[in-house]
């Protein structure tokens, strides 16, 4: 029994819209995936991520996100590693799988692009490859420098007006907002724009890049282009999650609803602004791929991963039902039993293991700081 926060568990306070203050436990166990499948307990458990960690420090890729978000209204689904195969191949399905809930991405051999004597663009064939990253900057997305060179960004007018610490290079509009950091993004069409183009070696199987597609023909049609793939965390500044802090970047309304809303990975409404309200939705907390934010999982679920170990085509594992038993602080002695959900399931195939972030939530009293929380008592029981 934990009766006091430690490196695996924390309690933090938040609150919901229209529900008040709540306090939520938080408990982080990791396990090893063994060759029949089970999830033993590790023996070094990971901690709980305090802070947002970014890929080589540049702060646009994030590495891992914070366990500490006292509220998700969805199960985080992300998967850290690399793309395998057991031999060279052009094009090869990557596939995460978890209870009822699945994901395919494909990965693709580097291509270069060409425009031919008509001026339209052509892709060259994939080269073979074995292995590839599981990274957002080999996704669709990415900055049209060609254009950005040729129009100038009109944010370098405004700089000295812009607050302390905004990046003026960080709001060109030649910026894909679904993925800054990708490939492939352009916004027109010309050989200065293809010259050493990289094309994305991630893409969503339903809605790939194409020759006919590359060219957006205005900035504020991205809403049109592609959907960037991956399986890790997406940034809180890219399309859709920078909406539900109440951001909606400027674009041209799209002749039918993007390919998030058609999917159902955002709402309809998702490029309306909402003037008057705060504008904050609680789905911000929520970071995993765009098909891997899934209803809350409870623990006991099957899951297979694709083409996503060193070890094997087919990696299967079932979570553990182990659910531990959580109880929230509630004040004057009393403690307040809560129904634990899985908030984050964090797999890492090339280690052949998994971490899954536990929460716990109740009402509260009313907000307490971090040196409250440190004294406040909790219950956690496995």
């Amino acid at each position: 029994m934990i009766t006091a926060p430690c490196e695996t568990v924390r309690q933090v306070s938040g609150a919901l819209p229209k529900k008040g203050s709540i306090l939520s436990v938080l408990v982080k166990r990791t396990y090893e995936i063994d060759a029949r499948g089970r999830c033993l307990p590790a023996g070094v458990q990971l901690p709980l991520q305090q802070d947002v960690i970014y890929e080589d420090d540049a702060e646009e890729e994030i590495g891992a996100d914070t366990d500490l978000a006292p509220w998700k209204p969805l199960t985080d689904v992300v998967v850290r590693g690399h793309g395998h195969t057991r031999g060279p191949v052009r094009e090869l399905g990557l596939g995460v799988r978890v209870g009822t809930h699945s994901k395919l991405v494909t990965a693709i051999g580097a291509r270069q692009v060409a425009l031919n004597s008509a001026g339209r663009a052509v892709f060259s064939t994939p080269e073979p490859f074995t292995k590839v990253r599981l990274s957002f900057s080999l996704a669709y997305g990415g900055r049209d420098r060609a254009a950005e060179a040729k129009y100038g960004n009109p944010a370098e007018k405004f700089a000295r007006f812009l607050p302390a610490g905004a990046r003026p290079d960080a709001m060109s509009p030649y910026i894909y907002p679904r993925n800054p950091i990708g490939a492939g993004y352009l916004v027109e069409l010309s050989r200065a724009a293809v010259e050493g183009l990289v094309l994305p070696r991630l893409e969503d199987p339903e809605d790939r890049l194409t020759p006919d597609r590359l060219a957006a023909g205005d900035w504020r049609r991205w809403a049109e282009m592609p959907v960037p793939q991956s399986l890790g965390w997406i940034g809180h500044s890219w399309f859709p999650r920078v909406t539900y802090f109440g951001v909606v970047p400027l674009h041209q309304p799209p002749p039918r609803p993007p390919f998030e809303v058609r999917k159902g990975w955002a709402p309809p409404d998702v490029l309306v602004e909402k003037p008057g309200v705060s504008g904050f939705d609680m789905r911000a907390t929520n970071g995993a791929s765009l098909g891997l934010q899934v209803p809350s999982l409870r623990g006991n679920e099957d899951g297979s991963l694709h083409n996503l170990s060193p070890i094997a085509d087919v990696v299967r594992f079932k979570l553990p039902g182990d659910a531990p038993q959580i109880w929230t602080d509630g004040r004057k002695g009393k403690l307040n039993e809560t129904q634990p959900v899985i908030d984050t399931l964090l797999i890492e195939p090339d280690e052949m293991r998994l971490s899954i972030v536990w929460r716990g939530t109740a009402p509260a009293l009313r907000p307490y700081s971090r040196e409250e929380l440190a004294s406040m008592p909790l219950r956690v029981v496995w």
